[in-house]
């Protein structure tokens, strides 16, 4: 998240993810604009529990191929295990969804609260506030306005959606899977169609889906256009070298020609899902920026790359207390599940509240004034490329870089976005 975050002062327009970021469904998002949108995304459509996908015959029919079609390999089920996650800011607040809401100082409460059929939450001591309709990047402050009514300034207020309803949605059409797939309204086009088993090779089409509610066509997505018109493409698949859509190698020569030259590429999943020499071509026709976490031939990095590259980070994508936070959550509940136990505790609502940067002003001006606050990340760049020896990164030297890495908060606790 953070280094999306730096690319967002650059100016870029459209942003898109694939794949999954720190246990998070982060699979296409949209930047307009210096804000984040998600509503007006070409192919990220908000779906209610009245939407349906569907897809029309493919041109594929009329002319037959042995090739694979370009981005096919997005439906690997990577968004399989992400409903209910994540929510962006974009997303209003429903009756029946939770809020975790932590106060501190004069008094002292720490729960969550669900949201009743009047659009309320109970708060102790202030009574009740609305929240229903509310943008879950406004919660913070809608809430706090209300505390500082009561509390002026000896109590601290954190508020976070911690839990929302699930939706349906029908998936129709030239599918593998045809039918009605849950989730949560923050999941976008592309989850639903990989749980419905992605796009039939044969029939389906690639540049025709549409998403309908109450029998109105809403929006039209096409998946080339997203990958053939995106400013920068992050990746967080898992790597898989076999079924029907393998992500090794899943940014190769080909993939590099259907970019836009000036697209940024991040990679913070697995190194050999991007062919580290196809990428050193591209890199020296098109001077492509590219941001690399991981490495294909990790822990042994070359020189070379390092060289070619704009941003390097020594495999720590997920290295925040956040990330950690959920990670133990993660572990947590396996273990309750395998052994029965009632899964109650919540770790990352734990952590100790941050500096607020993002309170009174928009998200923009906020990361140029305190970005590099939240994750100096030309500090971690300039620490790997010291490893360099001989040519090669020391992978001694690499190794104590990851096993020494300073804790960080994500931007999100510091009252960013969340993803």
């Amino acid at each position: 998240m953070n280094t999306l975050a730096h690319l967002r002062c650059v100016g870029l327009d459209n942003v898109v993810w694939l794949g999954k970021f720190e246990n998070r469904d982060i699979s296409r998002r949209t930047f307009s604009g210096g804000n984040f949108d998600t509503a007006s995304a070409n192919s990220t459509a908000l779906l209610n529990s009245q939407s349906v996908v569907e897809l029309s015959p493919s041109s594929s029919m009329k002319y037959p191929t042995q090739n694979k079609m370009f981005g096919s390999q997005l439906f690997k089920g990577a968004f399989a295990s992400t409903a209910g996650s994540t929510f962006n800011s974009s997303y209003q607040i429903n009756p029946g969804d939770n809020i975790n809401l932590r106060l501190w100082g004069a008094y002292q409460f720490n729960g969550t609260q669900s949201v009743d059929p009047q659009g309320n939450i109970f708060i102790p001591n202030v009574g009740p506030v609305k929240v229903a309709g509310v943008r879950n990047g406004s919660l913070q402050s809608v809430v706090e306005a209300q505390v500082r009514r009561i509390y002026v300034s000896n109590v601290g207020v954190y508020a976070a959606l911690e839990q929302a309803q699930p939706v349906k949605v029908m998936v129709t059409g030239f599918v593998n899977q045809p039918g009605n797939y849950g989730g949560v309204a923050n999941d976008s086009v592309i989850a639903y169609l990989d749980r419905a088993g992605g796009v039939d090779p044969e029939r389906g089409s690639y540049i025709d889906i549409k998403v309908m509610r109450n029998g109105q066509t809403i929006q039209q997505v096409d998946l080339n256009t997203l990958l053939r018109t995106a400013d920068a493409i992050s990746l967080h698949v898992p790597l898989t070298k076999t079924g029907s859509h393998p992500t090794y190698y899943l940014f190769n020569a080909e993939a590099f020609a259907a970019m836009k030259a000036t697209a940024i590429l991040i990679n913070s999943a697995r190194g050999p899902v991007i062919e580290e020499q196809a990428l050193l071509v591209d890199i020296e026709k098109t001077q492509r920026k590219v941001v690399l976490d991981v490495f294909e031939h990790e822990p042994v990095i070359s020189g070379q790359v390092l060289k070619a590259v704009s941003l390097v980070t020594p495999h720590i994508a997920g290295y925040s207390l956040e990330g950690k936070a959920r990670g133990t959550q993660m572990i947590y509940e396996a273990f309750c599940k395998t052994f029965q136990f009632e899964a109650d505790k919540s770790f990352e609502s734990q952590l100790a509240v941050c500096a607020q940067y993002f309170e009174g002003q928009d998200l923009k001006s906020a990361l140029q004034q305190h970005l590099n606050e939240i994750y100096p990340i030309l500090r971690d760049d300039h620490a790997l490329r010291a490893c360099l020896k001989e040519g090669m990164i020391d992978q001694k030297a690499f190794d104590h870089l990851r096993k020494t890495y300073p804790l960080r908060r994500e931007w999100a606790a510091h009252g960013g976005p969340k993803a």
